[in-house]
């Protein structure tokens, strides 16, 4: 991640020289949001997960050390459509991801997700994930105002 010192932009890198694809799977890059000051996210990538000509989910791969991702929010957020489901569609694309949080010079990656969703823990799980603990969602948050409480986080270390 490159910073332009004058106006605290981020810089993200370019995911060009990676390969997204996994067999059938490809990300298609549909967002790339370097600064969002107004509503105070972190930069980002946001992907569609695609098979053949269907988008099949979406990606996202948010780029930062913000004690929001690292504790509640995470590096990577995904979802695969229900009629999709079962394919391990998330964990590839999560894979597919590493590369560029690697480009971007981060060391250390954080998922999230809730206690009740299995496949979810599964996801990580897989990916190779390591469970660390399980925290409370801060009031206040969008994500406590959308009823969530607890959220499960695994790390990756990327070095």
């Amino acid at each position: 991640m490159m910073t332009n010192d004058s106006t605290s932009t981020f810089v993200l890198a370019s995911p060009d020289s990676i390969q997204l694809v996994d067999h059938e799977l490809r990300l298609r890059l549909d967002v790339i949001c370097h600064q969002n000051p107004v509503k105070g996210w972190a930069p980002f990538y946001q992907f569609s997960m695609q098979r053949e000509d269907e988008v099949v989910g979406v990606i996202h791969l948010r780029i930062g050390d913000d004690p929001a991702l690292t504790h509640h929010l995470g590096h990577i957020g995904y979802e695969v459509f229900p009629n999709f489901r079962g394919h391990s569609y998330a964990q590839r694309a999560s894979k597919l991801l590493l590369p560029l949080a690697r480009l971007n010079g981060m060391k250390d990656l954080w998922i999230t997700c809730n206690p009740e969703n299995l496949p979810s823990r599964r996801t990580c799980e897989k990916l190779g994930a390591l469970y660390v603990n399980t925290v409370s969602v801060p009031v206040g948050t969008a994500m406590y105002a959308a009823g969530e409480r607890l959220k499960r986080r695994y790390h990756i270390r990327l070095v």
